[in-house]
């Protein structure tokens, strides 16, 4: 369901994490999923435009079952444990 908003975006070298969701109590792999972020995403009118056309400070990282959509958002320090995961081996 993420993969139909153009805001947020599959992190594709980062490791998955299997865990069962709290949604649809799928036990699946969750994808590691990034969104631009500033202070002004939060003010909905902001909301109507692309990435391309909003200024970001940082990004949010998230995880997101890939079955119904749920999206949990994580610190950056976690994302950042699952990229180097992958680039490790």
């Amino acid at each position: 369901m993420w993969f139909q908003n153009a805001r947020v975006h599959v992190h594709e070298t980062a490791a998955t994490v299997t865990h069962q969701c709290p949604n649809c109590s799928n036990t699946v792999e969750f994808k590691l999923l990034w969104n631009k972020a500033s202070p002004g995403h939060d003010i909905p009118i902001v909301m109507w435009f692309t990435d391309k056309a909003t200024i970001t400070t940082h990004k949010q990282y998230h995880l997101g079952c890939p079955i119904c959509g749920y999206v949990e958002r994580i610190d950056k320090n976690v994302a950042m444990g699952l990229i180097a995961e992958v680039e490790a081996k």
